[in-house]
């Protein structure tokens, strides 16, 4: 028993002390805090060592009952004198099942609050601390344990621990008896009526109870064997993905070298293949990286090793490849030497891709993640609860406030907030357009760091991530860990400080912002005196001689002087000092004064105090210049020794002085000075001079110049690194990345987990790779996304497969209607409306910061309907451009354009509309004349956006404003999450058939109706878009023309 089990025996009501005897036979020890019963045979039982046995050899009234606790030892010989703690109990002892184990379920509720109590990692440990809190072992398969005087004779009642005393209830699921600590509350630490039990204990979480549940397992297994249900459906997805890969490895084959030439870096080959398997090579090679934004490269293999190439040129016409090496290549004096046998595409990023999606499916639909009850959500399962954690916990608003920092939270964010750190396992988060989303998150970043600011490593970890490299760079800039930029993780690179290439931005970008301030403060000469000043005072205090001394402090003086930087009598003082360490010459006068001190008897009673009157005489005209720190020093003790008659002791220290003062009034050589003068010259200067310095500049521009100066030599590339992986609480990387081996290298492969794991966009993210980073998730998962803007991505040649094992076509339309609906949609649907356990897992932002409220109420109205309504928080003032074609009679600024061009499309897959594109450039080189306010241009096809931008980098003018990103050009897909103050919108189709094509997405016009600040253009044939098949299929359009009509 430790010294905090003994806090149970305070809280006895009949705990009392006796001393007792025991034999000592050598075999056994007895030792302090060894807990002690008396058996019926007259002995006692070590419970810390039951083999050890105690017979006592004085006759006291021992009780069975009782618990004896060893206070004391002595050893004596062949006995042992013991002090006893003895303890009686109110009651009998209970006495449970040591044959069978009896599990008490510990609510996860409760061990999550354990866990963030004592900083414990894992829920093993807060498991383990209730072992140590309540048990205390007796043997192999038994406990004994306290409990407060009950009426029942079972387990149930408050158990006393030692600190805490936990109330112990039982509850039926499904014809089954649990026991769970309902509540868990500090001991009284006060007299109890107390009695003991002994049982076969273990404390054990929810989920483990529920795995060892036969009842519940089978529950489990029924739910999850549902062929409809999320896992099973996508883990279907993802077999035959796998298939298609292995399928893509065959199809593709390798192409065989028949000979090759190289001159230095540019290599090509001959091949064996037929120019249809080389076109098919081509064709999969091409279509891989259409798909994957030329993530695929080629290798070519000999037969031991293999090497990447790039710039590679397949001719499937002369049968020939080209290419250049990529970062390793093979050693080779001429072409012959390069023993290599053909070409294959590298498939290992799809491979690597789907282990990673298998094994995170996996360990979701065995329920091995930190939060099983998420398997349990997504399989729409409900699991009995031990104990209510639907009660949300009472979170201070100035505190959810102040994590917004500067800016105002509304309402919906505050609660987006709350729901975040109130639920027990998930959170959604929609974010309709320019609502504030990111802001959210960096709140909670800033509340997670706000807890315990003077302990960081008690803070939570929390891994920011989505599915494409620019949502996690958006989320990332935005975020920052006590001013410095998020640990971004980019991915494995040759050089291990490229892994860190993100702070490169953030240093410069910095170092720029502390220049500017500089710069603006327009104090630089006296910043330049203030260094000059530093400077000497730093070198002076590493002086060697009294020359360099004086030099010192005369430019120390005459630079105080200058910038009146220290006052005039610390000038003065510091005249005084520059004239002790003067270059001494030798005076012959003093010299003699000196000589005629007498340091014997005899000589001092015939003329001593007659030589030290002349000493003393001498030293007073000329004290300033003699420069005798020595006699200073010694002055008053040599006066009273002139009316004294001194003893052996004072005139050996005349003696001393003498020729202390001879020393320092002869020059020589090296110009030494005195070492003792030089320690009290530094600490004035330490003491005085140098907090003065600091407290006369504090309030001054002097010292923020001083600051910024300071800090931008600390913002170097690698004091942010090592800060970084030193205090890195919050990591970024993309959700493929966030369980790569170099990431898991990077920080460490032990409980590769985070506490919150934040995914933003989470509407568009294939929910395979949603699973990477929800396994990882220690507490909480946060999904952020709008599952009215750009749906998820969902590869349509294998739904197209799964369509070959179903039996209908009728079937297969509802299994691709659920496919194509995105997982964070799935899951809002489910936890807003389906699920009633009383825990609120999903908040909408309803105010938006982006639009005018015309344009605000557009969106709110076509795209979110009766079930949100958008309001607008932004200011008016703040939504007006300078655009003067697109200005109202009346001077007012318009806010919504439709720009009418009767033009046919051309294309067959992709589409294009070249005078669409011609308008669009035409109207962006007036508004350049204008303004320098940003524009982004979104057009509806991919074809369509390659034209303009093309076009627009054909202009000198606007390829400078696309480089500096005044101008960008982009499809819908690229734009989501973006933002401009003008924004152009080319429809492209117009054709006599009506036909809309992509535009019949809502989800896609959502994102393109909501990039804009000020402005929204739209570009097309007015005529197509108003007709009524317009109104059934693309009604957003339609209205919009109604709208821009206002406007005129």
């Amino acid at each position: 028993m430790n010294n905090e089990q003994l806090n149970i025996i305070a809280c006895n009501s009949s705990a009392q002390v006796i001393d007792a005897i025991f034999d000592n036979d050598g075999k056994f020890e007895i030792a302090k805090h060894d807990v002690l019963e008396f058996t019926p045979s007259g002995y006692f039982k070590n419970y810390n060592h039951p083999e050890r046995i105690f017979w006592p050899q004085n006759s006291l009234p021992y009780n069975q009952e009782s618990l004896y606790i060893v206070d004391s030892v002595k050893q004596a010989d062949k006995k042992y004198e013991v002090t006893l703690n003895k303890w009686d109990f109110g009651g009998p002892t209970i006495i449970g099942n040591t044959e069978q184990t009896c599990n008490i379920v510990i609510p996860t509720y409760r061990l999550i609050e354990v866990t963030k109590k004592y900083g414990f990692k894992e829920t093993e440990q807060a498991l383990e601390w209730f072992k140590k809190e309540f048990l205390f072992q007796t043997t192999e398969n038994s406990y004994l344990f306290f409990r407060i005087l009950s009426n029942t004779s079972n387990l149930e009642g408050g158990w006393l621990g030692c600190n805490y005393v936990a109330n112990i209830e039982s509850k039926k699921v499904d014809g089954k008896e649990y026991l769970f600590v309902s509540n868990l509350k500090k001991s009284p630490q006060k007299k109890l009526n107390v009695q003991k039990g002994i049982a076969h204990i273990r404390f054990v979480s929810e989920q483990e109870a529920i795995v060892s549940d036969p009842i519940l397992n089978a529950q489990l297994a029924k739910q999850a064997a549902d062929p409809n249900s999320i896992i099973n459906l996508w883990e279907k997805y993802n077999q035959v993905d796998a298939q298609m890969l292995e399928d893509y490895k065959i199809q593709s084959g390798i192409l065989r070298i028949e000979k090759i030439t190289a001159k230095g870096e540019n290599c090509s080959a001959t091949l064996q293949n037929k120019s249809e398997e080389i076109e098919n090579f081509k064709n999969i090679y091409d279509q891989l990286n259409a798909n994957q934004k030329n993530s695929y490269s080629i290798y070519v293999f000999s037969k031991r090793k293999s090497y990447n190439i790039c710039d590679e040129r397949i001719d499937e016409k002369t049968r020939t490849v080209s290419w250049k090496w990529g970062e390793r290549k093979p050693k080779y004096d001429n072409s012959e030497k390069l023993e290599l046998e053909g070409f294959a595409i590298d498939f290992k990023p799809w491979s690597i891709a789907s282990k990673r999606r298998t094994a995170a499916l996996e360990n979701i639909r065995t329920r091995n993640i930190p939060i099983a009850s998420i398997t349990d959500i997504l399989n729409k399962t409900t699991l009995p609860s031990f104990g209510s954690a639907a009660v949300p916990k009472r979170l201070n608003d100035l505190k959810i406030e102040a994590a917004f920092g500067n800016r105002r939270p509304n309402e919906a964010q505050k609660r987006a907030l709350k729901v975040c750190l109130n639920t027990p396992d998930i959170a959604l988060i929609q974010g309709p357009p320019g609502t504030g989303k990111t802001s959210v998150i960096n709140a909670l970043q800033k509340y997670l760091q706000s807890i315990d600011p003077k302990h960081p490593e008690k803070m939570p970890s929390i891994l920011l991530t989505s599915f494409q490299h620019v949502a996690v760079d958006n989320v990332a800039d935005g975020s920052s860990i006590w001013g410095l930029p998020v640990f971004r993780f980019y991915g494995e690179q040759k050089d291990k400080e490229q892994i860190f290439r993100g702070l490169q931005k953030w240093q410069e970008d910095t170092a720029k912002k502390i220049d500017e301030q500089i710069n603006k403060l327009q104090s630089d000469t006296q910043y330049i005196e203030y260094e000059k000043l530093q400077i000497s005072l730093n070198a002076l205090s590493a002086a060697s001689s009294s020359y360099e001394i004086r030099n010192l402090l005369q430019e120390i003086i005459n630079l105080a002087v200058t910038n009146s930087i220290l006052s005039p009598s610390e000038v003065d003082t510091l005249k005084e000092f520059k004239k002790k360490f003067q270059v001494k010459q030798i005076n012959n006068k003093f010299y003699q004064c000196l000589m005629g001190l007498r340091t014997t008897s005899t000589g001092f009673n015939d003329d001593g105090k007659r030589m030290i009157e002349h000493v003393l005489e001498y030293y007073d005209l000329r004290k300033d210049s003699l420069n005798c720190y020595a006699l200073e020093k010694g002055y008053d003790q040599l006066k009273k020794l002139a009316n004294s008659t001194p003893s052996q002791e004072d005139l050996d220290w005349v003696e001393e002085l003498r020729n202390k003062c001879i020393e320092q009034m002869v020059p020589n050589p090296t110009d030494s000075f005195d070492n003792q003068l030089f320690t009290i010259l530094k600490d004035y200067i330490d003491t005085t001079i140098e907090p003065n310095i600091r407290e006369r500049i504090r309030q001054t521009d002097l010292q923020k110049l001083i600051v910024l100066n300071s800090y931008k030599e600390n913002v170097g590339f690698k004091s942010i690194r090592n800060a970084m992986l030193r205090y890195a609480m919050t990591y970024a990387a993309t959700v493929q990345q966030s369980k790569s081996e170099s990431f898991v290298r990077l920080l460490g492969k032990k409980n590769f987990e985070f506490d919150y794991v934040i995914i933003d966009e989470a509407a568009r993210a294939n929910p395979l790779d949603l699973f990477i980073p929800i396994t990882l998730a220690r507490k909480k998962v946060i999904l952020v996304g709008d599952h009215k803007q750009l749906p998820q991505l969902v590869d349509q040649d294998i739904l197209e497969q799964m369509e070959c094992s179903n039996d209908s076509r009728e079937r297969f339309e509802e299994l691709k209607g659920f496919m194509e609906k995105s997982l964070f949609e799935s899951l809002w649907d489910y936890l807003k409306t389906e699920r009633n356990d009383g825990i609120v897992r999903t908040v909408t932002l309803d105010t938006q910061y982006r639009m005018p409220q015309k344009l605000s109420d557009f969106v709110s109205r076509n795209f979110y309907g009766d079930e949100t309504h958008i309001q607008t928080g932004k200011n008016p003032n703040d939504c007006i451009h300078h655009v003067s074609r697109y200005t109202k009679k009346n001077g007012d600024c318009k806010c919504a354009v439709w720009e009418n061009v009767d033009s046919k499309e051309s294309g067959k897959i992709s589409k294009t509309n070249e005078a669409e594109a011609e308008l669009i450039i035409k109207r962006i080189k007036e508004i350049i004349k204008e303004t320098d306010e940003t524009i982004g241009v979104i057009a509806s096809y991919s074809a369509q956006t390659r034209l303009i931008d093309k076009i627009a980098k054909s202009d000198a003018e606007l390829k400078k404003k696309i480089d500096n990103k005044h101008l960008e050009i982009g499809s819908i897909d690229a734009f989501q999450g973006r933002q401009f103050d003008i924004v152009f919108f080319s429809v492209v189709r117009s054709n006599d058939r009506n036909n809309f094509g992509f535009l019949k997405s809502e989800n896609r016009l959502n994102v393109a109706f909501s990039r804009q600040k000020k402005l929204l253009v739209i570009v097309g044939n007015r005529k197509m878009y108003e007709t009524e098949k317009a109104q059934e299929e693309v009604p957003a359009l339609k209205e919009f023309i109604k709208l821009a009509d206002e406007e005129k």
